[in-house]
């Protein structure tokens, strides 16, 4: 086996593999044993006719057809190996030619990283603290969540809810037609359009306004952005949200558990400082990551990032396809041309890849190891988990069970390496 390497650029080399005569016999003997079972030969059963019958009937070409998928993988495998090289990754293949079979091999080698001084990471301390104004807010919350609107017959203010006709027009054609729609006049929506709140202050029950407002340049129709849209709105019913009173009756009404608003309190504090010290608990290990990702220095393979890309695509035109659209509407949508959407993509690949394979190499600077007790546990809380792709309703394959547990090998390094990380940055400050 003849292999040419060429030279390694950003962390990814090729590979020309030429096999000669000598060396196809185990894969046409292969294509031959694959063959001989499905096919029919007079005067013999299936899988019993000799090699050189089925040779002569099919020829050799054909019997190395039969086995190209593992001649392609046995080949590349050890030619990779023979030139020692540490994959970061799957390499594409492509079979140049069959008769005789030559094979060319894009291999994207292991990240080339260095994580720099890392252990004087230092981030400061997170505190999120819940002060009276938040458990305030969410009472409000709570209270709004119960209020009923009830219809008034004053004027419409801020935070009413208008029950209206919509008819919007840009140059004559029509916009928006809408049908008693529920409006909450908000002081700092911009929908439809900003301004529209405002020009609905004051109306009440019966009143038909028409006013006009500007189109925002950056609307994803591109038809109407930047233009003036004529409005006119029939207003049909006005409604104003009478808060119930803050007092044990309101508490017992949010869940029977409570007797008084002063327990609702003591629980909704309790549960906002859990909220507060676990989101703490993240944004402190995602400063702390920014921070790592500030000193590493790494080249990652160009079909690696083509193939995280891929990967994103592939998840946006799925998205695209349930939500019944093309890529243009998709694309006037979001406000965005096809090339946006493109270096958005590489960017965000880009960050992926460095933030996965920079804590995978601190958790190797830094000594930590995964044991097959942690990888099993953590397969077990994967079977009990419900849903369609519950894995303890499958019936894997040795080699599925190995791919699974590799990722949770993976993931579980992690997210070691992140809470060390954590523990240097803490250490520090």
């Amino acid at each position: 086996m003849k292999i040419t390497q060429s030279k390694t650029i950003e962390q990814q080399t090729s590979l020309n593999i030429n096999l000669t005569e000598n060396e196809l016999e185990p894969y046409i003997d292969y294509g031959y044993r694959k063959m001989v079972m499905r096919v029919k030969i007079p005067g013999f059963r299936k899988g019993t006719a000799p090699r050189k019958i089925v040779e002569s009937l099919f020829g050799k070409d054909a019997l190395l057809k039969e086995s190209i998928d593992f001649l392609i993988t046995d080949t590349t495998e050890k030619a990779i190996k023979e030139k020692n090289l540490v994959l970061g990754g799957t390499p594409a293949v492509e079979l140049l030619d069959l008769s005789p079979p030559k094979i060319k091999v894009i291999v994207p080698l292991y990240p080339d990283i260095n994580l720099g001084e890392y252990t004087k990471i230092e981030v400061p301390k997170i505190d999120n603290k819940i002060t009276k104004k938040d458990i305030d807010l969410r009472i409000e919350e709570l209270q709004k969540s119960v209020a009923p609107w009830n219809p008034i017959s004053k004027a419409a203010k801020y935070n009413n809810m208008l029950s209206i006709n919509i008819d919007a027009t840009v140059e004559n054609k029509p916009i928006i037609n809408e049908k008693n729609v529920n409006y909450i006049i908000d002081k700092e929506s911009l929908l439809p359009v900003p301004g529209f709140s405002k020009n609905l202050v004051g109306t009440t029950s019966g009143d038909f306004k028409e006013f006009k407002l500007e189109v925002p340049s950056d609307n994803t129709n591109n038809n109407i952005a930047g233009k003036k849209a004529s409005f006119g709105v029939k207003i049909n019913e006005v409604k104003e949200q009478i808060l119930p009173k803050l007092d044990d009756e309101f508490a017992k009404s949010i869940n029977n558990q409570f007797n008084t608003i002063k327990e609702l309190r003591n629980t909704l504090k309790k549960e906002m400082e859990l909220e507060a010290k676990n989101a703490g608990i993240s944004q402190y290990r995602e400063s702390a990551l920014n921070s790592l990702l500030k000193t590493v220095e790494i080249i990652i393979p160009p079909l690696l990032i083509e193939r995280e890309i891929q990967n994103l695509t592939d998840r946006r035109d799925e998205f695209i396809k349930k939500m019944n659209m093309d890529l243009n509407d998709y694309l006037k949508y979001i406000g965005k041309t096809e090339e946006d959407v493109t270096k958005e993509m590489r960017e965000n690949s880009i960050e992926k890849l460095t933030r996965s394979y920079s804590l995978v190499s601190l958790a190797e600077a830094e000594k930590i190891n995964i044991t097959q007790e942690e990888i099993n546990n953590r397969f077990e809380e994967l079977k009990k988990n419900p849903g369609k792709d519950n894995i303890a309703k499958k019936k894997l394959t040795t080699n599925q069970k190995f791919q699974i547990e590799s990722v949770i090998r993976e993931n579980l390094l992690v997210e070691k390496a992140l809470e060390r990380l954590t523990e240097i940055a803490t250490k520090n400050k």
